[in-house]
């Protein structure tokens, strides 16, 4: 199984403004071949990657050795008051739909440096429907798995998805989500999960 940096993780690098994981301590390059390093010392994709909330999707979690910071953090009475909402979309051709998050700037602290890092691929297969109903860019190769995002945490497991994101994930592949349609299981415990953490920007 062959991996390559899709170009929507490329905000984690080449976005100033990306309020994700940003990576500025090691070029796209080198982490992607880090990355195919981590995999084939692990025994292959297959053994060192789990599944994701479709049969599209695989998570693979490292290390952290970059200066990548967390995607998020729990509420707390401090932070509750400076919660605030808007509509947000990932790239203009996706339909904003609404988030909550609070400034980096507002964290006691500083924004912590991740742990480890959620390496989040699509198949192939996936990329391609979406790259046609999108009209965006396939990566070139010939290649199995594709990076398409990173989330900074401070565990080695799968965080729940905002709500918002599986109901996005619910939307037809041309207005940016998936297709896949929302587990109600997976959306409440989703929930019961985001009552109690908050993103930051």
């Amino acid at each position: 199984m062959t991996i390559v940096l899709d170009e929507f993780a490329y905000r984690h690098w080449d976005d100033p403004n990306y309020t994700g994981a940003r990576i500025t301590s090691v070029n796209k390059e080198d982490f992607t071949n880090q990355v195919r390093s981590f995999i084939a010392e692990h025994g292959g994709f297959d053994k060192c990657s789990v599944e994701g909330y479709a049969p599209f999707c695989r998570h693979v979690f490292i290390p952290n050795n970059t200066d990548a910071r967390v995607d998020a953090v729990k509420i707390t009475d401090e932070l509750l008051p400076k919660i605030k909402s808007g509509y947000r979309a990932r790239t203009p051709k996706e339909l904003p739909v609404l988030c909550r998050w609070v400034e980096k700037s507002d964290i006691p602290g500083g924004v912590p440096q991740a742990k480890f890092l959620d390496l989040i691929f699509y198949s192939r297969e996936q990329l391609i429907r979406e790259a046609a109903a999108m009209n965006n860019k396939l990566p070139e190769g010939d290649w199995d798995w594709g990076l398409i995002s990173i989330k900074g945490q401070l565990v080695d497991h799968e965080s729940p998805m905002q709500p918002i994101t599986a109901m996005r994930n619910a939307l037809g592949v041309e207005y940016g989500g998936s297709s896949d349609p929302i587990d109600a299981e997976k959306y409440r415990k989703s929930v019961e999960f985001w009552e109690n953490y908050i993103s930051i920007q």
